[in-house]
């Protein structure tokens, strides 16, 4: 292993997991002195997910098929 990688404290305080424990551990170990990082690296996650879904969204409209094999129902037998 390389002397000079990352510690995974590091690079998992920037994930969702890591940044709610941290919140959760200052909110409950340190009443009243809670830091915003975790908020706004959970806020910053949200703003990315709804951006990818929206362009997903925008994408690909409509959604799935309703007729067999995932194609429109025409209605028609």
């Amino acid at each position: 292993m390389a002397a000079a990688a990352l510690p995974l404290g590091l690079i998992g305080r920037w994930l969702p997991p890591g940044a709610s424990v941290n919140a959760q551990h200052t909110a409950v170990y340190f009443a009243g002195h809670q830091h915003a990082f975790p908020f706004l690296v959970l806020a910053g996650w949200a703003v990315v997910s709804c951006g990818v879904f929206w362009t997903w969204r925008h994408r690909h409209p409509g959604g799935r098929g309703t007729g067999p094999e995932g194609g429109a129902d025409t209605g028609t037998a």
